[in-house]
């Protein structure tokens, strides 16, 4: 989270401040921990068996470099992604990673197409059943145009980032992702974000 929050510049403080006051910022938190799950087991995998390649100093000169094998880090984080990724919320919205960033971002999805209170539209089979007889096609056209623009949205704002994503890196581009530009902290909270 750090490294999301310095890649946008948006201190730790106001990211926490956007996650109690956003809920579609919270749900999108809660998501990109589910995501970040699998790459720390990962990363975890890679640690214990490559180790940590440390610099070796000495008297204030780099005389070379070791590996060291020290998983206690990762072993101390996978709780917290384990209880995130065991809420059945999380879950479907993970799943729905890219449609929950497009909506944070501003991208409605149709009338239509919602169900209830939730940002997101009903799945795809749901809107398809929903559809009156013979409007089965008309109605996964609808979703899947959504669905494209979601994902076009999304992939703009990356690309205008400069985000590289791989496994490793899911959590910190999902987070810069959710927090670059999508939302901004009131005018009047210059505390709660930090220097300029």
């Amino acid at each position: 989270m750090r490294a999301a929050c310095e890649r946008v510049g948006l201190s730790r403080e106001a990211a926490y401040w956007l996650r109690r006051r956003d809920d579609e910022f919270a749900r999108g938190w809660a998501a990109a921990l589910v995501l970040a799950h699998d790459a720390g087991e990962e990363l975890l995998a890679a640690c214990a068996t490559e180790g940590i390649e440390e610099q070796i100093w000495y008297r204030g000169e780099l005389v070379g470099t070791r590996r060291r094998i020290d998983a206690r880090l990762l072993l101390a984080h996978l709780p917290r992604l384990d209880a995130a990724a065991s809420m059945e919320s999380a879950q479907r919205d993970a799943g729905r990673f890219d449609e929950l960033l497009a909506v944070i971002a501003g991208e409605q999805p149709p009338e239509d197409l919602l169900a209830g209170d939730d940002v997101l539209p009903v799945e795809r089979e749901a809107a398809a059943i929903r559809a009156h007889r013979g409007g089965r096609r008309e109605a996964l056209a609808r979703w899947d145009g959504w669905r494209a623009g979601a994902c076009s949205v999304v992939d703009a704002v990356l690309a205008r980032e400069g985000a590289e994503f791989s496994p490793r890196t899911v959590s910190d581009v999902s987070t810069a992702a959710l927090a670059a530009g999508l939302v901004t902290p009131p005018p009047d909270d210059r505390a709660a974000r930090g220097p300029d």
